[in-house]
Formats: structure tokens, C-alpha cells, sequence
């Protein structure tokens, strides 16, 4: 008679059914206040049921960390944060989220159960927690951007007393929420970064750095748009809400840097840089720009930098960043990305108009290269 093979986190699987029975008797309540509110045309803010909404999901959050299961338990305790962002609870959202890291760091790794066991168990069980750090990095970033988007908002919430009216919200109040969405993508990062697949954990620390490269750009508008002097370049504004874009900018640098696959990081690392550049954050763009170590990429980060100087009237500024990403090119030893990058650069200087300079870059770099 063949041996006993265990669960996926070394238990019968009479213990699971046993876990989830639990959980539904626990949670069958919370469900039915749900349930009742969803099927409703509408649920009015001014009334009860938000707080009858809230409630269920205090029950749901308590019920989803008595699971005993690691791995079930993550799962229940990521999806009971997507209820929580739904009516903006975003305290009682990273609470959950928190918790369901822990669950899914402790699902266990069956090696520590003894020797013999198949490698595929052990496949299972490193997937699974991978899967459930995944969903919970890509929901911690679904409540970063929820708060961001709170910050620079100049809307009231559906959930707030009064909707649809001007939002007298001063500045102390936005800067909170957008510290705390910085926490959050701060979690986002660390639950991305603890993937053990290397292409689970490029894909996942790209969508991080992407989605913070978007909220840096959103941030940097709100600074420009209630800046004093409308016109003034971003990085001369000064403004708590410019602080919090450039810091968006490092946080996503820093998780772009962490991608373990070189394609996936360039390529992060180029899109970051254009958003830098669209919003206006030259400065820091070309710190990013120079930090990185593929001079190809390197040289089509700087193209991109340039190219918006030249497009707001910076013209000395394009100029110097435009000679940067030439004597880059130049030094890009493979004849076949120099050839790609050096016409990347021909493109973007003709687009902008300065002919002047693409004569001369044509006859800096070797006509083979053209």
C-alpha cells in the first residue's frame, strides 16, 4: 500500500475540510449582511448601511484569521481587504494585508518535514506562496493608489457624508493620505520582493515600479497645478506634494533595481524614466538615467529625458542631456544595440527640431552605425 503523501503544508486533508467548515460556520453571518447590501439597487452613505457594511466586514476580517490553514487563510485575508477597499477602509485594508504576508510566510516548506518526500511537494508549496504574495503585492498597490488618488482628489468619496461637493480637505489631511499610500506600496514592494520564481518576482516588481512611476507623475500635476506659479518647472516648486512625487520616484527606483531578469529591470527602468520626464521631474529622471548599468537602455533613458526638455523650451538643458546620451551611444561596445540607440537618437532630435544637432551627431558616430 503506497504511503500517505501529504497536503501541500504537511497536513491530511481531512484537517483543510475541517479548516474550511470553520470558516464558513464563522463567517456565514458577515456573508448574509453582504449579501443583502449587494443585492440592493443602492447603497446610501448617509444611512445605516455603511455601518451595517462596515460591521460585516470587521466579522469577515476576524473570521478570515481564524483560518488555520496558511496558504487559505492569505488567500481569505487578501480578498477581505479588496471588500475593505471598496468602502475605503484602507487602516482595516493593510491590517488584513499584513496579515495575509504573515500567512503566506509561514506556509511551510516540506522539506522540514523529513527526508524522502517528492520534489513536487515542495514545488507546490514554494508556487503557493509565491501565488498568495503575489495577490496580496498586487493588492496592497490597488490600496496605495486608492489613497494617492485620495490625496490629490478634489472630490469628496461616496462614502463621505456629503458626495459630489467641493472638498474643503486642507493640506495636512492629503499629505497624510498620501504618506500613508506610501506605506502601502512600501508592503507591495517587500511582498513582491520575497517571491522565490525569478520571473513570478521580475513580473511583480515591474507592476510595483510602474504603478508608483504613474502616482509619482499624478502627484507632480497636483504640485504644478496648485503651485503659486503655474508655469514654474516642477523641480523649482517648492511644495511637500513635489517632495512626495520625488520620493515615488526613488521608492520605484529602488524596486526596479531589485528585478532580478536584466530585460525586465531595463526595460522598468526606461518606462520610469519617461515618466519622469513627462512629468517634468528632470532632475531625478537623470539621476535614474545614470544609475543604469545597460548603457543602451541608458542611452534610450536619456533620449527620452532630452526630448522633453526640448519640447518645454529647455533648451540648454536639452542640449547637455542630448550630448550625455551621445557619448553613451558611442560607448555601446555591440555594433547592433549602438545602431538601434543611435537611431533612436537621430529620431528624437529631428522631432524636436535640432538639426543642427543631428548633423552633428551623424558625424560623431560611425557611419556603419547608421
Amino acid at each position: 500500500m503506497p504511503p500517505h503523501q501529504p497536503s501541500l503544508t504537511g497536513r491530511p486533508r481531512l484537517g483543510w475540510i475541517v479548516t474550511a467548515c470553520v470558516y464558513l460556520a464563522f463567517a456565514s453571518s458577515a456573508h448574509a449582511q453582504i449579501s443583502d447590501l449587494v443585492n440592493r439597487e443602492r447603497i446610501d452613505p448617509n444611512k445605516e448601511d455603511v455601518q451595517v457594511l462596515g460591521r460585516a466586514e470587521d466579522q469577515l476580517l476576524a473570521d478570515s484569521a481564524r483560518i488555520t490553514d496558511p496558504g487559505e487563510r492569505s488567500r481569505a485575508l487578501e480578498r477581505t481587504a479588496r471588500a475593505l477597499l471598496l468602502t475605503q477602509r484602507y487602516d482595516q485594508a493593510l491590517e488584513a494585508l499584513n496579515l495575509a504576508r504573515d500567512a503566506a510566510l509561514s506556509i511551510p516548506d516540506n522539506r522540514s518535514h523529513g527526508a524522502g518526500l517528492d520534489d513536487a511537494f515542495v514545488l507546490e508549496n514554494a508556487t503557493l506562496r509565491d501565488a498568495r504574495l503575489d495577490a496580496a503585492s498586487a493588492t496592497a498597490l490597488a490600496l496605495s493608489e486608492q489613497l494617492v488618488q485620495r490625496g490629490i482628489t478634489k472630490q469628496r468619496s461616496s462614502f463621505d457624508n456629503e458626495p459630489n461637493v467641493a472638498d474643503p480637505r486642507g493640506d495636512e489631511t492629503r499629505l497624510a493620505a498620501l504618506d500613508r499610500g506610501l506605506k502601502s506600496v512600501i508592503l507591495a514592494d517587500d511582498l513582491a520582493s520575497r517571491i522565490s520564481s525569478t520571473n513570478f518576482r521580475s513580473t511583480a516588481l515591474s507592476r510595483v515600479t510602474q504603478a508608483l512611476g504613474r502616482k509619482s507623475q499624478d502627484v507632480a500635476r497636483f504640485a504644478r497645478e496648485n503651485s503659486p506659479n503655474r508655469d514654474a518647472r516642477i523641480d523649482s516648486v517648492d511644495s511637500p506634494y513635489r517632495d512626495r512625487a520625488d520620493l515615488l520616484l526613488v521608492v520605484a527606483a529602488a524596486s526596479a533595481d531589485k528585478i532580478p531578469l536584466p530585460a525586465w529591470r531595463d526595460r522598468t527602468f526606461v518606462d520610469l524614466v519617461a515618466r519622469a520626464a513627462v512629468s517634468n521631474q528632470f532632475r531625478r529622471g537623470l539621476e535614474i538615467a545614470r544609475s543604469m548599468p545597460h548603457m543602451p537602455s541608458r542611452g534610450e533613458a536619456l533620449v527620452s529625458l532630452a526630448k522633453q526638455q526640448a519640447f518645454d523650451g529647455l533648451n540648454d538643458d536639452a542640449t547637455a542631456t542630448y550630448q550625455e546620451a551621445l557619448e553613451t551611444i558611442v560607448r555601446i561596445p555591440l555594433v547592433g544595440p549602438r545602431q538601434t540607440v543611435a537611431a533612436v537618437l537621430l529620431d528624437s532630435l529631428l522631432s524636436a527640431g535640432r538639426f543642427e544637432d543631428a548633423r552633428a551627431a551623424i558625424t560623431l558616430v560611425p557611419n556603419r552605425d547608421l
